[in-house]
Formats: C-alpha cells, sequence, structure tokens
C-alpha cells in the first residue's frame, strides 16, 4: 500500500472514530448536565432521606435548625403526629448562584402516643412550609390568582408564556410558619371562582 493510500485510509478511519464516538460524549455529557441540575434541585437534606429510609426520629442537637415545633392531630391507624418546620439552608444552582431557600415542614406519624427520642417513625410526610399549589377554575385567570393571592401576601409564580402547569400554579407565601400553608389553603379554598383545588406540596425523597 502506497503512502498516500495509508494516510487515506487513516483519515477514513479517523473520520469514522469521530462520528461514532462524538455523538456518544454528547450524550453522556447532556446526562451528566441533567444529573447534576437534578441532583441540584433535590429538595430534602441528606438526614431528612436517611430518616425517611430508617424511620429514624429526626433530632438535633439545640434544635438549630428546627424552627417551629407542634402536633397535629394524627391520622386513623396512628396514635401521635409530630410536625416541625426546618429549612433557611443556603443552596446553590449548577451556576454557582445562590438558590432560593426552601422551608420544609416535616410530619412523623408514631403508633404510640407518647413517642420517645428513639421511637420509630412509622410515616413520615414533608411538604415545602412557604407555598402552596394551586389549580386555576374553568375560566380563570393567573392575573385574578396573583390578585387574589396577594390579599394574603402571597405571589404567584408566573408559568411560562403560553404555558399552564398541568399540576397547578405554585404561590409563594409571605412566612413559613406551621399555620402558613392552613390559613392560605383555606383562604384559597374559600373563592371556587378562582382556584378549583388548592394543596401543600409535597416533596418526594
Amino acid at each position: 500500500m502506497q503512502k498516500q493510500q495509508r494516510y487515506l485510509v487513516f483519515a477514513i478511519g479517523v473520520l469514522i472514530g469521530c462520528v461514532i464516538v462524538v455523538p456518544i460524549f454528547s450524550a453522556r455529557k447532556a446526562d451528566k448536565a441533567r444529573q447534576e441540575q437534578l441532583n441540584a434541585g433535590k429538595q430534602l437534606p441528606g438526614m431528612f432521606v436517611e430518616a425517611a429510609m430508617t424511620g429514624i426520629p429526626i433530632r438535633e442537637e439545640n434544635q438549630k435548625f428546627i424552627l417551629e415545633e407542634g402536633t397535629e392531630t394524627p391520622p386513623e391507624g396512628f396514635a401521635h403526629r409530630r410536625v416541625f418546620i426546618t429549612g433557611g439552608r443556603r443552596k446553590f444552582e449548577t451556576s454557582g448562584r445562590i438558590a432560593a431557600e426552601d422551608f420544609i415542614k416535616v410530619t412523623e406519624d408514631y403508633d404510640v402516643a407518647q413517642p420517645t427520642a428513639t421511637t420509630p417513625v412509622k410515616q413520615f410526610t414533608f411538604t415545602f412550609a412557604d407555598r402552596v399549589r394551586v389549580k386555576l377554575a374553568d375560566g380563570a385567570t393567573v392575573d385574578a390568582l396573583e390578585k387574589l393571592a396577594k390579599e394574603k401576601g402571597g405571589i404567584v409564580e408566573q408559568p411560562q408564556a403560553g404555558s399552564l402547569p398541568a399540576e397547578g400554579v405554585i404561590v409563594r407565601l409571605a412566612g413559613h410558619t406551621l399555620s402558613d400553608v392552613p390559613d392560605m389553603l383555606a383562604f384559597l379554598r374559600e373563592h371556587p371562582e378562582t382556584v378549583s383545588a388548592a394543596e401543600a406540596v409535597e416533596i418526594k425523597n
């Protein structure tokens, strides 16, 4: 084989290799970017995920991350319900910018009426303490919801132009106490001309 032919064969091989390899690396890069975005969007701190998987009550030294604590009437099948608000942790977007802080309501359901610090939790629920999700009534607009939410200090997260999320519109609350979400939900449900459904925003672990 002449030298010129060898160069030609080599060049063709390189070209074929690029055609095969480049899409693979591009796909891997895209998958990595998506995974980083998913990781950045995870709302639950690691200790919460671990607790939910093992049933260990969430207790902290000096309760420095527990902003408010209380109890609620337990659902059928449970004897005690502990609730508390935690959050205020600094978070960052994948770009490095500081992200908005999240405040989380943690619900622990127990089989016993007077659990101790070591009593296993039978059921965890995590919801945002600073927002609710709203589905608009037929014919209602986001602007109408925005005016309604402002009466209670809420701010509507504007959906992208021309699209309304099927799961509903998010309303951010002015506060993040144990009573803020129930109060806002009760208020919104009093206005069926604008709101067809309103619910707390659950965080899946």
